[in-house]
């Protein structure tokens, strides 16, 4: 599974709710039974059950751990939950310009396709480098 832009994980990727696309991946891909996925994720079956059908959304330790033993990239099963990667709420919330700016950007960008966000990230990387930021 992988994410070609944004936009186009949580709709082409993700046309099925992220609980039934595990259940899928769990079942099809790993073949894995549900106690064996809820054993290694190290939650009770019911509560992974209620995940993959929608009734629960898991926690932030919980859900990186989901992504990483259903082996999916950690932006699918964010994009699914609508739950943003932390250092994206910490960068925005620094301040109240970056919270202004932050908004903005997304607002700005919400229908970049791959290409376009690429670009975006290579400008940023330049004036971060220029400013004496280390990027990642």
């Amino acid at each position: 599974m992988e994410l070609t832009s944004p936009r186009e994980g949580v709709h082409s990727q993700m046309d099925k709710p992220v609980g039934t696309l595990l259940r899928l991946r769990r079942v099809r891909d790993l073949e894995l039974s549900l106690r064996q996925m809820a054993r290694d994720l190290r939650i009770a079956p019911a509560h992974l059950s209620d995940i993959e059908l929608g009734e629960r959304t898991p926690s932030e330790d919980l859900l990186v751990r989901i992504a990483d033993a259903y082996k999916v990239p950690a932006e699918m099963v964010r994009a699914g939950w609508r739950r943003p990667d932390p250092l994206v709420c910490e960068v925005a919330s620094t301040s109240p310009l970056s919270m202004r700016v932050t908004t903005e950007l997304f607002e700005l960008a919400a229908d970049f396709e791959a290409e376009q966000w690429e670009k975006l990230i290579q400008s940023v990387r330049r004036i971060a480098k220029g400013s004496g930021r280390r990027n990642k």
